[in-house]
């Protein structure tokens, strides 16, 4: 059943855009991100898809509360889930809920390091380390290095299951000598010297999405693939990446008339700049198309459109750059497909990041899962 807007979810797409990651990162394990319920893809659809990949370690996940919710709503415990940011372990008896459901907190600073060491709760779940090497949110600094040594050392810890850092600026054109290279440089400093005192490590991972594309994987055993799972990319990168989108959005017409320049439309009496036919579509700031789209012109498969007058809750009126055959009432628009580019094109007109485009679309936004090729979607 047609709903009044569709994100239509090509399963398909999400494996064939895993396999080519997999081709970039030649014997590495994949850490998977689907927080923000899979950057808005549908966690628990993409758990199911890529679960059984022989490089897919665990996926990752921002707050205890998503891995909680995706452990209930799948009824699955076949790969780990990594909690990167909302740990609460000391809060409602959220320790015990980490061993009892697979599900591993990556440390980042002392207090709850202490805690995982010395709460029988906690027992029996590997210990994930966040250093921090420049990114300045979470993790261990390098100065923090000898105290963390003595903290291991004092609970009888001589191993450390996985180590990470994140990259600020991956996507930075310039890579020899970036901040990128900085920030590799030191945390394989501070492995040194973790190492030097007696203290091993199984894994360890760096390359976010960007870093991915950028080549920044050579030493580390483990990747953390995110947003360009789904299809888009830095604009810089495009050239790097042959994945396509996961998703494509598209919405059906409720009405359309004819207008002359000069004619009001909407909230706060907008005039239109041109005659033309003006096509009111089923989506608005409700579903995630926030009102930066105002008057700006977006680019969509059948041609540039104008985004005429305010982007309601509800609505988004458009005229195209150059006329076309009238559209029918019900009859479906696309606002993207496949071409990652042009998505791209299409946030950047609204001046939004492509992240925050995925990650806005509301639950109403029916999610209409396809594992066939995007030409039997109908």
């Amino acid at each position: 059943m047609k709903k009044r807007a569709e994100l239509i979810v090509n399963l398909s797409v999400l494996k064939k855009n895993y396999s080519l990651l997999e081709e970039l990162c030649p014997r590495k394990k994949m850490i998977v991100m689907i927080k923000a319920n899979a950057y808005g893809h549908g966690d628990a659809e993409v758990y199911s898809t890529l679960k059984e990949c022989h490089s897919l370690d665990s996926f990752g996940v921002a707050s205890i509360e998503e891995a909680l919710s995706l452990r209930q709503r799948t009824k699955c415990f076949k790969k780990p889930l990594v909690v990167f940011s909302d740990l609460f372990l000391k809060e409602n008896g959220y320790a015990k809920d980490y061993a009892q459901n697979k599900i591993i907190p990556v440390l980042a600073d002392f207090p709850a390091l202490e805690f995982f060491l010395s709460s029988s709760d906690c027992s029996g779940i590997p210990l994930f380390l966040k250093i921090n090497t420049g990114m300045n949110r979470l993790g261990f600094s390098f100065h923090d290095v000898k105290k963390l040594i003595k903290v291991l050392k004092n609970h009888g810890v001589s191993t450390i299951d996985h180590i990470m850092t994140h990259l600020s600026d991956a996507s930075s054109t310039n890579v020899s000598g970036s901040k990128s290279r900085q920030q590799t440089n030191l945390f394989t400093e501070i492995k040194s010297l973790l190492l030097d005192n007696g203290i091993s490590i199984i894994d360890s991972s760096i390359s976010n999405s960007s870093g991915i594309l950028q080549g920044l994987v050579d030493d580390e055993t483990h990747v953390r693939p995110g947003l360009v799972l789904y299809g888009p990319c830095s604009e810089n990168l495009k050239l790097k990446w042959k994945g396509e989108m996961v998703s494509s959005l598209r919405t059906h017409v409720i009405n359309s008339f004819n207008v002359k320049k000069g004619d009001e439309i909407g909230y706060g009496s907008s005039k239109c700049d041109r005659n033309g036919r003006a096509y009111v579509l089923g989506v608005g700031y409700g579903d995630g198309l926030g009102t930066c789209f105002s008057g700006k012109t977006i680019p969509l498969p059948k041609g540039d459109a104008t985004v005429v007058g305010r982007v309601n809750m509800d609505m988004t009126l458009i005229m195209f750059e150059k006329e076309l055959d009238k559209f029918k009432s019900s009859e479906f628009v696309e606002l993207w497909g496949s071409d990652q580019a042009v998505f791209s094109k299409f946030a950047s007109s609204g001046g939004v990041l492509s992240y925050e485009l995925l990650c806005g679309l509301s639950e109403r936004v029916n999610r209409l899962y396809q594992k066939c090729s995007r030409e039997n979607i109908s």
